[in-house]
């Protein structure tokens, strides 16, 4: 199963209680909703393959597991895209 983690050209700060992403070669930067920021939160150090990440994350939200898997898995896809997280095997 894939794995996620934080890329290494990315770095993470947290500026008025949000949490914001930069991608250091592209210069883009990501600012995070709170989905988003439970994420990063659970991969920065570890990575995690998305049923872990989706089962951790049903401690914070009181939503449906399926609403929040289809969450997990858009904002995976688009950080991926983006250069901010990357996938490992």
């Amino acid at each position: 199963m894939k794995k996620f983690k934080l890329s290494d050209d990315s770095f993470v700060t947290d500026l008025n209680d949000d949490l914001v992403l930069l991608e250091l070669n592209s210069g883009k930067y990501f600012k995070l909703n709170q989905t988003g920021k439970c994420i990063i939160k659970l991969i920065e150090k570890t990575p995690k393959d998305i049923v872990l990440i989706c089962k951790e994350l049903t401690d914070y939200f009181s939503i449906k597991p399926e609403v929040l898997q289809v969450q997990v898995e858009n904002f995976l896809k688009q950080s991926v895209e983006k250069g901010f997280i990357e996938e490992i095997r």
